[in-house]
């Protein structure tokens, strides 16, 4: 029986995968990526990355667009009736959460520390 020869396989939702993967460089913090995005989504009852999700064709442009979109989401959080240490604690998880260098994205340990403070913090009503 022969071998069948296939390239890399690229799995995931264009408007939730991380800019690498499509390169085929997926690691535990393209999951970091895509978590930091359901969550907003969750939050705000929005897609953040919708109007792009469908119309970016390369990799540079959803890269254009994520950027982007860390600048709206942080916007929508600052918009929040909340407490600023809340605030500030949400505005980091999304700028690192969704940071486009690999070296400068939350890993997922970095995500789960960073939220058990955010639990903490509304647990003790600051």
């Amino acid at each position: 029986m022969g071998s069948v020869n296939r390239g890399p396989s690229i799995a995931g939702t264009l408007g939730y995968m991380a800019p690498e993967q499509p390169l085929g460089r997926a690691s535990e913090k393209s999951d970091v990526f895509s978590l930091v995005l359901t969550i907003v989504e969750a939050l705000f009852d929005r897609d953040p990355l919708r109007e792009y999700s469908y119309s970016v064709t390369d990799v540079t442009d959803y890269v254009h667009a994520t950027s982007k979109t860390v600048s709206e989401v942080v916007e929508w959080i600052r918009d929040l009736n909340l407490p600023r240490e809340i605030i500030g604690s949400l505005e980091f998880i999304v700028r690192n959460g969704l940071a486009i260098e690999l070296s400068d994205r939350l890993s997922m340990k970095g995500l789960r520390d960073k939220l058990l403070e955010l639990i903490q913090m509304v647990d003790l009503g600051i």
